[in-house]
């Protein structure tokens, strides 16, 4: 949220609380949903079965497209392939905590 639609949001008698928690909000529920969207893909991928939960799902996919996005970044193509490098990066995290031995 930018200066001028904070001034306005306050001008209107909404308070600063409101226009900031609504956008918080709405970025945690696409969080939420890219997350679900990329950790399924990512699992999609990998063979053999994976009882995960929907929660679990949806961190590896959060996780893995933080861990795509400094890879992609780091090879200069964050902005161009950025969903598929998060893709890979939560299938990636799937395989690598899937084949852990349990302590």
């Amino acid at each position: 949220m930018d200066s001028t639609a904070i001034a306005d949001s306050v001008a209107k008698g909404m308070g600063l609380g409101v226009g900031l928690g609504m956008g918080l909000a709405l970025f945690l529920v696409i969080l939420a949903a890219l997350g679900l969207l990329i950790g399924a893909l990512a699992r999609l991928i990998l063979p053999g079965p994976d009882p995960m939960s929907i929660p679990a799902t949806m961190g590896f996919g959060i996780a893995g497209s933080l861990l795509g996005g400094v890879v992609g970044a780091l090879l200069g193509l964050h902005g161009r392939f950025g969903f598929i490098f998060g893709v890979a990066g939560a299938a990636f995290l799937i395989w690598f905590f899937r084949r852990r031995k349990p302590a």
